[in-house]
């Protein structure tokens, strides 16, 4: 399976009313992929031959062939997007985070207890939260996050039945929600907030923050990012 990832071009938008101006915006498009083309001769150079791309959207989709083709793409969008490339990519295969549901604690539990008492049965968790609960799913539930693991150590997990001293707990393979995923950075679709890079949109007003920091009121009833 390619690994892909993708380099999104911010491009100007002309104000007009003229039904043409969509001509118009297509030739600076182009214009602009001109100048990225600076971006491909740099990394002609670093992987030893013409990077695996195709135009996609207002953007570039880079479709690599080899790990390290993939590798070495994904650094150098990491050391210019502080500057004027905004991406967001797949991870690989073999670098995808475990992701399971744990039953059977206590709903007040904390999460930050629960990390460490993974790791010390020598399983990579990095964060857990809770979920609440649902009329379909009924009972408690944490939704917990680890490193990349192999089915072999992912069926070591899912035998683990007691944790922080409680018998009885179940661990399976977590199932998320129906449909496309959203990111929770930039609310686009397709992809997750782990490897966006692209700029902050908040998903109740739109401005470039997380909903977290948002301080619109409530009661005014939210402006969708997406709409």
């Amino acid at each position: 399976m390619d690994q892909r990832s993708s380099l999104n071009i911010n491009t100007p938008r002309l104000s007009s009313l003229d039904p043409y101006a969509e001509s118009t915006l297509n030739s600076t498009t182009y214009a602009e992929l001109t100048v990225e083309a600076v971006h491909f001769e740099k990394l002609r150079g670093l992987i030893g031959h013409i990077p695996n791309a195709r135009p996609f959207g207002k953007g570039i989709r880079f479709l690599p062939k080899s790990d390290v083709e993939f590798k070495t793409v994904q650094r150098y969008l990491h050391a210019t997007a502080r500057r004027d490339i905004v991406t967001r990519y797949y991870a690989l295969e073999t670098e995808k985070p475990s992701k399971v549901g744990i039953r059977g604690l206590p709903i007040d539990t904390a999460p930050d207890i629960i990390v460490p008492e993974l790791q010390e049965l020598d399983f990579p968790a990095e964060y857990v939260r809770p979920i609440p609960p649902q009329k379909s799913r009924p009972g408690c539930l944490f939704y917990a996050r680890l490193g990349h693991m192999g089915q072999d150590r992912l069926q070591k997990l899912y035998e683990v039945n007691t944790l922080l001293n409680m018998p009885g707990i179940t661990i399976e393979g977590w199932r998320g929600r129906e449909g496309l995923p959203q990111c929770h950075r930039c609310q686009a679709f397709r992809h997750s907030s782990v490897n966006c890079h692209r700029p902050q949109r908040c998903v109740c007003c739109g401005e470039g923050h997380i909903a977290a920091d948002c301080t619109k009121p409530r009661d005014q009833g939210p402006t969708r990012a997406n709409c």
